[in-house]
């Protein structure tokens, strides 16, 4: 029993050691193999593999170079490539990178741009990629949210990213859009509001202003009407009258025509009694 126990870890570490690439290939079974040996990188679970025989080093996934100084992205021990532990970086099968091969089949160069993003290839396709802002972040060996769509990615991961970023973009945005409408509602509401309220109330001000004035001016016409028909007011010539001061008095004036009398001043004569004794 012991034996046998032995015996399948033995088997599964065997298993694990084998490396493969993204289109599920053992990396020792293909024809430009030659003297390259692939090894993982952790020898607990999956994980990227690097050829020891060109002297490659594993780098948070990737495979330095340092007599080429390049990064290469090469084979997993997971044949699925399903593990996360699997760096999902052009692994396209429908990119070629000669007349036999696509980026699924091979070790494939990778450029690290000025902003820390990657692009597949060297020289003037990943210059151009990393212009364009095309580049992918890689994280602890794996690839994360990607700005756009580009073959330094596989199809399934650019789309997968794609898709997620803009799904939250909508969602965000609408309920960004709902959160603006609910909260401008009341505003608006209360807005209308007090705007008709201080409208009634000018409006209400004015018709009663308008109404005093016109009562006013009503009462200030007939006390005049009043006035003249008694002869305190109004009038020319004889009949003008003067205003006799500040308590509403008025004085009618004599007429031109009528006969003046003159007040005696001193004292007045004694008439003799008729009769005397």
């Amino acid at each position: 029993m012991y034996r046998e126990i032995l015996g399948l870890a033995y088997l599964a570490a065997i298993a694990s050691a084998q490396c493969y690439l993204p289109n599920g290939t053992n990396r020792a079974s293909t024809s430009d193999v030659g003297k390259n040996t692939y090894k993982p990188c952790d020898g607990n679970g999956h994980s990227m593999c690097c050829n020891t025989y060109t002297g490659d080093v594993c780098r948070d996934g990737f495979c330095w170079n340092e007599s080429g100084r390049v990064l290469w992205r090469e084979s997993c021990t997971d044949p699925t490539w399903q593990s996360p532990k699997c760096l999902k970086l052009c692994i396209d099968s429908t990119i070629k990178v000669d007349a036999n091969r696509t980026q699924a089949q091979t070790d494939i160069v990778v450029t690290q741009c000025a902003d820390g993003t990657y692009c597949c290839g060297n020289a003037d396709p990943a210059r151009k990629c990393c212009q364009a802002g095309k580049g992918v972040r890689v994280v602890n060996g794996q690839v994360v949210a990607s700005s756009s769509t580009t073959s330094s990615a596989t199809a399934s991961v650019t789309t997968s990213a794609s898709t997620a970023d803009s799904s939250t973009s909508v969602e965000t945005t609408t309920a960004d859009t709902s959160a603006d409408t609910s909260d401008s509602s009341p505003d608006s509401n209360r807005a209308a509001i007090i705007g008709g309220a201080v409208g009634g109330t000018v409006g209400a001000l004015l018709l009663i202003g308008g109404i005093v004035a016109f009562m006013l001016h009503r009462r200030k016409q007939k006390t005049v009407t009043e006035a003249t028909h008694l002869g305190l007011v109004g009038g020319s010539g004889s009949n003008a009258s003067v205003t006799g001061g500040g308590d509403g008095v008025y004085f009618k004036e004599m007429s031109a025509d009528q006969q003046r009398f003159e007040l005696y001043g001193g004292t007045p004569p004694v008439t003799p009694a008729p009769y005397l004794r």
